[in-house]
């Protein structure tokens, strides 16, 4: 990349709802996050893809600063902004995804993948999650959802520097987890599919929620887990006054809202995770459960949290009839009939 004596900053964005792209020059480099990324020019104007934008030339002479405007688009194979996501968001470049996703056997691993911050969760991250969360979701051939981080973190929670400071004043944290958190946790939640965490690091703030969400929490060894929300002077939130209550008792869900670190030992020891290791057994026997029994079965529990015995024993029977006209169902009990494990 090349080396610039004045960079360029974020100025105002324009009022129109879109996102604003660049156009200075041949090539410009944008300061983001203290991240440098370098933009294109196109060779053609596209109305489409532009909007105005204010951007803020901070010159080598100290405190001189010069207003620019203009209209402009960049080449789409080279362009960091998706219009598909919520407005003032900003996405990596194909080969920098914050999310990877692959499969093997019928296993689709989800890894969050920004290990220079300890996969700390930016609103770029949260929308690539959701993607591929629904991607897992309703590909018949995915039988496991792992969901894990890269390098030696899981994640380190919310990333605190994709906050604008300018905007900091003005910003809305509820409507931030209503837009971004809120719909990732109910769709990990509510996965009709066998869903593990496999914490292979650091699970902390909205970090520990995510896998919080997950049917199974599986730990290395080395892993570290804490609540730091208090310590910012916010609360647990993206579900976690919801599911640790009813994992390790309002007591002890108190006593770890208050920000102490838990080893993995600790966690095991009181139920947040529910094995150590890297989680390939439990994977292992999570693909060869009948599908859709889990699912029933799944929700069945969940709601067995909330609604009256009644209730729950009603469900049961309908769920009951279902796995009961299953063809596995018929096939166990044939088999077992002839002897057959």
């Amino acid at each position: 990349m090349h080396s610039f004596q004045a960079g360029y900053e974020w100025g105002s964005q324009s009022q129109d709802g879109d996102i604003p792209l660049l156009l200075t020059g041949r090539e410009l480099v944008i300061k983001w996050n203290w991240r440098m990324v370098t933009f294109r020019r196109c060779s053609q104007m596209q109305p489409e893809c532009a909007s105005r934008v204010n951007l803020r030339r901070v010159t080598a002479d100290a405190g001189r600063e010069q207003l620019l405007g203009g209209i402009g688009c960049i080449e789409r194979n080279h362009c960091l902004f998706q219009h598909a996501i919520i407005k003032g968001g900003i996405s990596m470049s194909q080969n920098q995804k914050t999310v990877l996703y692959s499969v093997e056997d019928t296993v689709a691993t989800i890894q969050m993948n920004r290990p220079h911050v300890k996969n700390a969760l930016n609103e770029n991250m949260l929308h690539e999650l959701y993607a591929a969360f629904q991607e897992a979701n309703k590909d018949d051939k995915i039988a496991v959802i792992a969901l894990t981080g890269t390098d030696k973190a899981f994640s380190s929670g919310a990333d605190l520097k994709s906050i604008p400071v300018h905007q900091l004043a003005d910003f809305d944290h509820g409507e931030y987890l209503s837009k971004h958190y809120n719909p990732l946790i109910l769709l990990i939640n509510e996965s009709h599919k066998p869903t593990i965490a496999c914490i292979n690091g650091v699970a902390v703030g909205a970090g520990l929620s995510l896998a919080l969400a997950c049917d199974f929490r599986v730990a290395a060894d080395d892993a570290v887990f804490a609540l730091s929300f208090l310590n910012i002077g916010l609360i647990p939130d993206a579900g976690t006054s919801y599911f640790l209550p009813r994992l390790v008792g309002l007591g002890k869900a108190l006593e770890l809202g208050l920000g102490d670190k838990l080893t993995t030992a600790e966690a095991l020891r009181i139920g947040l995770i529910h094995q150590r290791g890297d989680g390939k057994a439990l994977i292992d026997s999570l693909k060869k459960l009948p599908y859709p029994a889990y699912s029933w079965m799944k929700a069945n529990m969940k709601a067995g949290t909330q609604l009256s015995l009644c209730e729950v024993m009603q469900l049961e029977v309908e769920g009951q009839r279902k796995a009961g006209a299953s063809t596995y169902h018929r096939q166990a009990i044939l088999q077992f009939l002839n002897g057959k494990k």
